[in-house]
This record gives structure tokens, C-alpha cells and sequence, in this order.
């Protein structure tokens, strides 16, 4: 709430990240129990709905970003690069 009450020059920015393949099997794919596990994660699900739970909440930018052919693993460097492009003004990919 502290955050929030700043003026809006001055309010935070939030960047989601989730790669594409943190809920689903990759195309190389992995056992059953690792699939099952992935849909009761629900990774992509719930970081929708996190960013969908803070529109309206006063934030000065809020980003979701599905990161295609990332997994759990690989989106890390991904995630950092995006990032870094946010956090210093640039959220498109260019």
C-alpha cells in the first residue's frame, strides 16, 4: 500500500514472466508424471492470474510475458533479458 500511495512517477512496475512450457511437456516431451505434475502446477495459469489479480491496483506498468519454447529450466536467461529490457524502459523485444 505504501507503494501505491506514491505519486505515479514514482509507483513500482511489475513484470511477469513464465515460459511456455512450464505448464505443458516441451516437444521433446518427458513421462506421464511429469506432465501431471506440470498441469498441477498450473505455472502459466496462476502467473496470468497474478497479473490479472493487480490491474486496477495503482502499479505504473504491469506486464505479463508467455515466453514461447521456454521451459522451467531455459527461461532464465529469457526472463533476465526481458527484464533487464523492462526495467530500463524497453519492454518490446526490439
Amino acid at each position: 500500500r505504501r507503494f501505491l500511495q506514491a505519486p505515479p512517477d514514482r509507483r513500482p512496475r511489475l513484470l511477469v514472466t513464465v515460459g511456455e512450457y512450464e505448464q505443458a511437456l516441451s516437444p521433446v516431451g518427458a513421462s506421464e508424471e511429469r506432465a501431471e505434475m506440470l498441469r498441477e502446477r498450473a505455472m502459466v495459469d496462476r502467473a496470468r492470474e497474478l497479473v490479472e489479480s493487480l490491474e486496477g491496483a495503482g502499479l505504473a506498468e504491469l506486464s505479463f510475458q508467455l515466453l514461447a519454447g521456454e521451459t522451467h529450466r531455459s527461461v532464465v536467461p529469457a526472463a533476465i533479458g526481458r527484464g533487464l529490457r523492462f526495467a530500463f524502459g524497453r519492454s518490446g523485444d526490439g
